[in-house]
């Protein structure tokens, strides 16, 4: 009941007495019990080294992985560039072959050419590599 409160009244009009009615706190004033284990108190204050190690390990773990993927994507890109070296040799080898026979069909005509059939640079990692393809008397 404050100053600016109506004071409280009975059937017949008197003012009652002041009643005491403890005040409800809020939930801001209402102390909280905070309880310790005191196990996970100790493994708390004498895990510190503990968990620097976890740390530690994860991090380790984790360096692993990434150094395995590098790894593995290195080994990748080598395949490719191999896997390139390869379908030119391939080509190359059919221009060989074409080469070959456009000799013969040019021998059993009768006409004889010296000239540089193909030429060709290819790119094999490290190394380039100039293929050229001529005509060779026999």
């Amino acid at each position: 009941m404050g100053p600016k409160s109506k004071p409280k009244k009975d059937a017949k009009g008197k003012v009652k007495p002041y009643e005491f009615k403890p005040k409800k706190k809020n939930q801001k004033e209402r102390e909280e019990l905070i309880s310790y284990d005191d196990a996970s108190r100790s493994d708390y204050l004498t895990g510190f080294r503990k968990r620097n190690l976890d740390r530690i390990k994860k991090a380790k773990e984790r360096d692993a992985n990434l150094e395995k993927e590098e790894k593995r994507e290195a080994r990748k890109e080598k395949r490719q560039k191999v896997s390139s070296v390869f379908s030119d040799i391939e080509q190359i080898e059919a221009i060989s072959e074409a080469t070959r026979k456009a000799k013969e069909e040019r021998a059993a005509l009768g006409l004889s050419d010296n000239a540089t059939v193909d030429k060709r640079t290819i790119d094999g990692g490290r190394k380039i590599v100039t293929v050229t393809i001529e005509e060779m008397d026999l």
